[in-house]
């Protein structure tokens, strides 16, 4: 319901409005992250972030949106794709980086959600971010629902991220999809997204890509629901779930990615993209 076959390739047009209605929300949440600065947000090197708390018609929700990069940013981190032991989950890697930082940082976030939670009545929680800002989201988003036994069991926790770089390896993406909601949005030929490169298969993206077409002369953009396909590997005498990129969407401008899709402009990938239009935001500067 929503969707419409739009070819062979577990690639299927998104028709109904109200299921984009949350990627343009926290797409604007996203944009204002750009917002946040030294004097704002600061949690520590390299991450900034806000809550922002939502009680409308429709919903009560807390939202946190954290910073991430503009596309000519990206040096400092592009090139350290060291990879590190995830927490005790076995062969999960994440870039060491990400994970070094977060760690820092997340209890402080969550205790400050926590209060939120409290003071507000609320166990609803969407975190967004932009670039390495997503990658901020899902690790922080992951933690949160790691946990069990300390007062948060209840919390119901999505991430939405958009031209989100891979963070870990296939271990950890199959980690991810089993504890968390995540709504990777993916813009046209956005080279971040194919960051770090996977030639060797060494990295994996977590979560369902939801991939904007570019260049659409239409009323509103079409969106596009990239699902990989699906299969079981056994390794070390253990059976993994492993849910392969979908190679028809973003993935198609890589040297990885398909050939077969006519309907789409042949592009190579680019830093032009990367900041969107993200249903109209522009990510990468303050916008209020």
């Amino acid at each position: 319901m929503g969707y419409e076959t739009y070819d062979q390739s577990h690639k299927t047009l998104v028709t109904y409005p109200h299921l984009l209605m949350p990627f343009e929300k926290y797409a604007r949440f996203a944009e204002k992250a750009y917002c946040l600065g030294e004097s704002r947000g600061k949690v520590a090197e390299g991450i900034y972030f806000e809550t922002f708390v939502d009680r409308s018609e429709t919903s009560t929700e807390v939202i946190v949106y954290i910073k991430g990069n503009p596309f000519d940013e990206h040096k400092w981190y592009l090139s350290k794709f060291d990879m590190v032991q995830y927490e005790e989950v076995k062969n999960a890697k994440v870039i060491g980086i990400f994970f070094s930082n977060i760690q820092k940082t997340r209890w402080h976030i969550i205790r400050q959600l926590s209060i939120l939670a409290h003071t507000h009545k609320i166990h609803e929680f969407r975190i967004t971010g932009h670039d390495i800002g997503g990658v901020y989201a899902v690790l922080l988003g992951l933690f949160i629902q790691e946990q069990r036994g300390i007062g948060i069991d209840n919390w119901n926790v999505k991430v939405y991220t958009y031209g989100m770089p891979r963070i870990g390896n296939k271990f950890f993406a199959e980690h991810v999809d089993l504890f968390l909601n995540v709504f990777r949005i993916t813009y046209a030929n956005d080279y971040v997204v194919q960051m770090p490169p996977n030639h060797q298969r060494l990295f994996k993206h977590v979560g369902t890509e939801f991939w904007i077409m570019p260049y659409c002369e239409c009323e509103a953009p079409l969106v596009f629901e990239c699902i990989g396909e699906y299969h079981e590997e056994s390794i070390q005498g253990e059976t993994h779930y492993i849910i392969d990129e979908n190679p028809n969407c973003n993935n198609q401008y890589s040297s990885t990615g398909s050939s077969q899709d006519n309907d789409t402009p042949k592009l190579s990938v680019s830093a032009a993209p990367h900041n969107g239009p993200y249903f109209q935001h522009m990510m990468g500067i303050c916008a209020e």
